[in-house]
């Protein structure tokens, strides 16, 4: 096992005991989640180079168009100090590297739904090239340059089978475009 597989092995298990102390130590379902992102977030700190700030809160795009809260957002050390390390904020879709929604069990309709509908809302958003830059790539590498990543982290999910035909099937139901799919979608513990 090499270091970085050490590594992140020993923070899963860490962040499942941490996730399950905050499902013991709250009652309400809010509060819960919340600590989850702010899990999740303390993670990425860790991982992430000091030069991204991570933060939550709503995302912006130039055309005013709005994503909603979104659990946890990373920003480019570009970005301006709109936000707290704590609290809400308001970010700039330029400046943000990615999204992520933190969801507890992805075996529940209404937590697979409420999850993808984010993302679509986030992946709606729309960056544009910052005066200066230069864009390379096929039109379809370009559009997808123009849409935020997107992750969801689940807690607990099925079996990877049955998670891949939930997700395939909630997408199909809701009628989300391709383009406004996650990129990713990691999960935690098997439930």
């Amino acid at each position: 096992m090499s270091l970085l597989d050490e590594l992140l092995s020993n923070a899963a298990v860490e962040m499942r005991h941490d996730f399950d102390e905050a499902a013991k130590r709250f009652e309400a379902t809010v509060d819960i989640g919340e600590r989850r992102q702010e899990i999740v977030k303390e993670f990425l700190r860790r991982y992430l180079p000091r030069t991204c700030s991570i933060g939550s809160g709503e995302i912006v795009d130039s055309k005013e168009h709005r994503s909603g809260q979104v659990d946890v957002v990373i920003c480019s050390p570009y970005h301006p100090f709109t936000f707290e390390e704590k609290g809400p904020g308001l970010f700039f879709a330029e400046g943000v590297l990615g999204a992520i929604e933190v969801k507890s069990d992805v075996s529940s309709r209404s937590e697979l739904d409420r999850g993808l509908k984010q993302v679509q809302a986030i992946k709606s958003l729309e960056r544009k090239p910052m005066k200066g830059d230069t864009v390379f790539g096929s039109k379809y590498e370009i559009e997808l340059w123009t849409r935020i990543p997107c992750f969801i982290f689940y807690f607990k999910s099925p079996y990877i089978g049955t998670l891949i035909k939930n997700i395939e099937e909630a997408i199909s139901r809701l009628d989300i475009d391709a383009l406004q799919t996650p990129d990713a979608v990691f999960v935690l513990t098997k439930a």
